[in-house]
């Protein structure tokens, strides 16, 4: 197991957040080495050391991080600047023993703290706004971001935003343009990832039905993660997004600028699988579809304006796929062909 992976698990043990099958690769891991037990003592001890440092939750990780590496760099310049007849091997001198144990200790508290600054922690939530299906909703935020929340979408709002820091939680989709704040990392978690940022614009899109979590940066930098892998750093014009199921990161080469078709009241489909469409439209017009049909694998490409009449979309559903419909009150069935 490499040190990165030991430590991820060590973490998780102490929050208490391993699966069965993790805890008993710790455990296997553990029992190999007993140099493995004294590097889980040493983590444990760090972890502990990090939890009582009197340190806001919001910190610049990167900032830290280049703190540490300096210091590290500093420890080593030093030993390397020592005069070769100080240098003896290191059974004779303990106290190279020591300096190696503090340069191993300092190392092992580098990562951790990156990881526990970067990672965010369960957050009380105080505030919660939804967007119905139909409508969109405008939200203003007391440090002056702003976020456009979709149809069918809810956004929790952390408590004490922009004074302890300034978390939220996604379901559904919406677009931030989020004010700049090196001191407070704005971090919006959609299901098992999280998108990481100081000041920027992009859409985040968490849908269950997709099975994915899609970014698309319109300006700025983000970072696109989950608490376990680093996933993928975005700039101004680049999408990527996040496969629930695989838990894999890609990289989306085209930008994904059908993903912010629905600022402009429009609907893009390219290949979209019929029966995620099908949830999109009934978020947009407020219905429910009920598709009898077996195409819903089939990809659709199709494009709605804002202000297009549903009909106009379900038969040119019509005619691509010798489909037939009708409308009972405020649903739509979807029936094979005649």
């Amino acid at each position: 197991m490499q040190e990165e992976r030991a430590n991820i698990l060590i973490l998780k043990h102490i929050e208490g957040a391993c699966t069965q099958e993790e805890q008993a690769e710790l455990d296997r891991w553990l029992e190999e080495d007993e140099q493995h037990r004294r590097h889980f003592e040493q983590v444990s001890l760090v972890d502990r050391e990090l939890r009582e440092m009197p340190l806001e939750r919001e910190l610049d990780p990167a900032a830290a991080w280049q703190s540490v590496q300096k210091r590290l760099a500093e420890g080593q310049q030093a030993n390397h600047e020592k005069p070769e007849s100080s240098i003896r091997p290191l059974v004779r001198r303990p106290a190279l023993w020591r300096m190696a144990a503090a340069v191993a200790v300092l190392a092992v508290s580098a990562w951790l703290l990156y990881t526990w600054l970067s990672q965010p922690r369960e957050t009380p939530f105080a505030r919660e706004i939804r967007a119905p299906k139909g409508e969109t909703r405008d939200v203003s935020l007391p440090d002056g971001s702003t976020i456009r929340l979709n149809a069918d979408s809810r956004l929790l709002i952390s408590a004490g935003y922009g004074q302890s820091g300034r978390s939220l939680e996604l379901s559904g989709e919406a677009y931030f343009e989020v004010k700049k704040n090196a001191v407070q990392p704005f971090i919006v978690r959609a299901g098992q990832a999280y998108v990481r940022v100081l000041g920027t614009a992009f859409n985040l899109s968490a849908r269950e039905e997709s099975g994915k979590v899609a970014v698309t940066v319109t300006s700025g930098t983000v970072q696109f993660r989950t608490e376990i892998a680093e996933g993928l750093p975005l700039a101004e014009g680049q999408a990527a997004e996040f496969d629930t199921q695989t838990g894999a990161f890609r990289e989306l080469p085209d930008g994904n600028p059908a993903a912010l078709a629905w600022l402009d009241g429009k609907l893009v489909f390219k290949d979209t699988p019929l029966s995620e469409a099908f949830r999109a439209i009934e978020r947009r017009y407020d219905v429910n579809i009920d598709d009898r049909t077996n195409l819903g694998a089939r990809p659709l490409s199709d494009t709605l304006e804002k202000g297009d009449p549903i009909e106009s979309f379900l038969e040119r559903l019509s005619i691509t796929f010798g489909i037939s419909y009708r409308k009972e009150g405020d649903s739509i069935i979807i029936l094979p062909g005649e």
